[in-house]
């Protein structure tokens, strides 16, 4: 009898330390997803601090919104398999950042676009190449998409065209469907005005001027445009580039190639040496920028689209601001999905925007991404008035 209780002991002792682990296991994950829930909370209201006026650190928290969530919905869907209470963490903490959620993975379906809707377009056409025409006649493929396409209301980025005669040359093909053309140039490179905003309309432009902030191969300009009696002002913005090179480029897609290679923490090594060295400055730049949109916007009445290549991700200091209290999201309010407007180097993130004020009714906010003919896709839309 004395043997068989040492044995009986023996076998309890395992058992017992199973059970000290499976806790100890518990509750460091639990610990985990309290701390990754807190981090997935403050990324998704980090866009309202002004990397010009605070650190940069809340503006890289939003820029890797996307990973928290993911994260996070692998906490989730572990507690859902244990079947555990703890569960309700995460998906308060997913409730809480549902704004932000709402504005990287919106869901909604498509309507139908009434007949008098007006078709919009934000593009940046990466200077199309500086190139008018491809192997001597061919019509360059962007210029052709853009026609195809036949919106009301085109704004266009990075808009390279050529000097003729002292006065910049809007391309003729464009002319032919869009009587009404402004260009703006930023800088201008062997003769071509190389980082200029553009408005195509079908409309007659009766303002354009830019919005003064100071800025080499950047800027934003407002462009006034009667729609059949009703004036709607449309601001095309390029704001501070990322200053990623094409070696910060090369670097980030070998680094997610040979992430298996050589391991994670080389790749998070090399992420992090390329946004400590390009994003922080182009952050602080791009706030003050979107300041002084922000301010034009406030101090403008009546139908108001701000749009364009913002550089910058829908949790972003430049977004927020821009869009205050004013202004909707397109994409947010009738997109689908995540998706992606650059699309170069494995950089997936929707950084084009469509801004409205709420007096009008939009429609379908899409990404383009069948054809690659830039570094970005365009992002299209359909208005109609409500008042």
């Amino acid at each position: 009898m004395q043997v068989s209780k040492k044995n009986k002991g023996n076998k309890s002792k395992p058992s017992k330390n199973r059970s000290l682990i499976r806790k100890t296991f518990g509750s460091v994950i639990f610990i985990c997803t309290l701390l990754s829930i807190s981090v997935l909370i403050f990324s998704a209201y980090s866009d309202r601090f002004s990397p010009a006026e605070h650190s940069t650190v809340p503006a890289y928290f939003g820029f890797m919104f996307p990973l928290f969530v993911l994260i996070n919905a692998f906490f989730l869907i572990y507690w859902i398999i244990r079947r555990k209470r703890q569960m309700l963490i995460p998906i308060v903490g997913f409730l809480i950042a549902l704004p932000a959620l709402n504005a990287y993975f919106p869901i909604n379906f498509k309507k139908k676009v009434p007949p008098d809707a007006i078709k919009f377009m934000t593009y940046n056409v990466q200077h199309f190449d500086l190139y008018e025409t491809r192997n001597g006649t061919q019509v360059n493929p962007i210029i052709q998409y853009i026609l195809d396409q036949d919106a009301d209301i085109v704004c266009l980025q990075e808009y390279a065209y050529l000097y003729k005669n002292g006065k910049a040359a809007i391309h003729p093909d464009f002319l032919k469907k869009y009587p009404y053309c402004n260009a703006d140039d930023v800088i201008n490179v062997n003769n071509y005005k190389y980082n200029g905003l553009a408005c195509l309309s079908k409309y007659p432009i009766i303002e354009a001027r830019r919005i003064p902030y100071i800025s080499r191969s950047n800027g934003s300009a407002l462009f006034k445009i009667n729609v059949n009696g009703k004036i709607i002002t449309v601001i095309n913005n390029h704001l501070e580039t990322n200053r990623i090179t094409e070696h910060d480029k090369n670097q980030y897609s070998q680094a997610i190639n040979t992430l298996e290679d050589k391991g994670v923490k080389k790749t998070v090594t090399t992420l992090a040496g390329i946004a400590r060295k390009r994003l922080g400055i182009a952050f602080k730049i791009r706030a003050n920028q979107a300041n002084l949109v922000a301010k034009e916007i406030n101090n403008t009445d009546g139908y108001i689209i701000a749009c364009g290549d913002f550089n910058d991700t829908p949790v972003s200091y430049a977004r927020y601001k821009i869009k205050g209290d004013k202004l909707r999201d397109a994409f947010a309010d009738t997109g689908l999905g995540m998706s992606h407007t650059y699309n170069e180097h494995r950089f997936y993130f929707r950084i084009d925007h469509i801004l409205y004020t709420p007096n009008l009714k939009t429609y379908n906010c899409r990404v383009d991404d069948k054809e690659k003919y830039s570094d970005h896709y365009p992002l299209i839309c359909y208005f109609t008035f409500k008042e």
